[in-house]
């Protein structure tokens, strides 16, 4: 490998371990053990709290500026979009913000492709399934999948906790 092509790399290298520092120093508060793929776009970072042990897959984006909590050991796969964001639905009030927070408890998984709305929290130990759309809570301990999402199954409630 020529050198140029070395160099490249190893800048890109630096230049994504810079944009990852920037994104956990901006965050409210990281717990240890969080991977954030440098390819996640965040827009209010200092308004979202994140556990320990958290992977965010790549592309995926969160609109945290109306509060995002994440507790340990959540798995948010790629392409994902976690909003505590929206519009009112009066024509006339549709260019203002609504905020609502948006909690995903510890040990939650969301598949590639979730969106999850604002103001839902996902319980603890439960799963999303793949390109599913929350729009509203999901308990502990459960499976909920589809367009909206919707109760699959229940979970064994005796899940590591």
């Amino acid at each position: 490998m020529k050198i140029v092509h070395r160099v490249l790399l190893k800048l890109g290298t630096l230049i994504k371990d810079a944009e990852r520092a920037w994104t956990l120093s901006n965050l409210r508060s990281c717990g240890s053990g969080v991977r954030i793929d440098h390819r996640v776009f965040i827009w209010g970072a200092d308004r979202m709290d994140i556990g320990s042990n958290v992977d965010i897959n790549g592309y995926t984006v969160v609109y945290a500026a109306g509060g995002v909590r994440i507790g340990n050991k959540v798995l948010i796969g790629a392409n994902c979009v976690i909003t505590s964001v929206s519009h009112p639905t009066e024509a006339a009030d549709r260019q203002q913000l609504v905020f609502s927070p948006v909690e995903l408890q510890e040990n939650c998984w969301l598949g590639a492709g979730t969106m999850v709305m604002p103001g839902v929290t996902i319980g603890r130990n439960s799963i999303v399934a793949a390109g599913s759309v929350v729009t509203k809570n999901i308990p502990d301990n459960c499976v909920f999948a589809g367009i909206p999402a919707r109760l699959v199954r229940h979970l064994d409630s005796t899940l590591e906790q």
